[in-house]
């Protein structure tokens, strides 16, 4: 089933649940009990629309060539040495010999394992990573050079979205004076759209 026939059927099916009393109160159900509605199954069925239209979005030939259109030189560099140290100064001194000037994002790989993607207005932010565990696993970097440096946050978020990367747990925080993603910005009315048409009451507060 293609994602376009999942989130259709995701989104009917929470539309399903949201009205079964009203049915019941009507139609006889016959067998069955009624198909339960609370703020959980909500939250689990806006999860999976969430989900499911990330991956339509990614296919959409504008927002890839949003993604591709927002760096300049893509470069490459296999991670090497021994130690913390030694492997830190290999990436440190590459890129400041090769990228002196220029806002760019750093991706952290382990083979084809994308571990770890991050934004920077210069080089120097990888003096952050002297100590870091990428040091270790990853065996290489990808730097991918951002033109212009209102688009750093976007084109962050991107490449999260597109690299599915371990480590970033969270959404980039948005910068007010910066480009919006063009993912975020669907999920956050999708959810909007979401809670306002499918609203709960309130939880009552345990007294103790």
């Amino acid at each position: 089933m293609s994602f376009e026939k999942q989130f259709e059927k995701t989104l009917d099916e929470l539309w399903k649940r949201r009205t079964s009393k009203i049915r019941s109160l009507v139609i006889h159900a016959g067998r069955g009990k009624r198909a339960r509605f609370d703020r959980d199954i909500r939250e689990k069925l806006l999860g999976d629309l969430l989900a499911l239209s990330t991956q339509i979005l990614l296919k959409r030939k504008d927002i890839q060539d949003k993604f591709e259109k927002g760096f300049g030189e893509t470069r490459y560099h296999k991670i090497r040495g021994r130690g913390y140290l030694n492997r830190y100064r290999n990436i440190y001194e590459w890129a400041k010999t090769e990228f002196p000037r220029d806002s760019l994002l750093y991706i952290f790989w382990k083979k084809r394992t994308c571990l770890y993607v991050g934004k920077a207005p210069s080089y120097l932010r990888l003096r952050a990573y002297k100590k870091s565990k990428y040091l270790k696993e990853a065996t290489r970097i990808q730097i991918r050079l951002v033109p212009s440096k209102s688009e750093l946050a976007r084109q962050e978020c991107l490449a999260i979205h597109y690299y599915n990367p371990k480590d970033n747990k969270n959404k980039p925080p948005k910068q007010p004076w910066g480009k919006s993603c063009p993912i975020c910005s669907s999920h956050d009315t999708i959810r909007r759209e979401i809670l306002a048409l499918f609203t709960m009451k309130k939880r009552k507060k345990r007294k103790r």
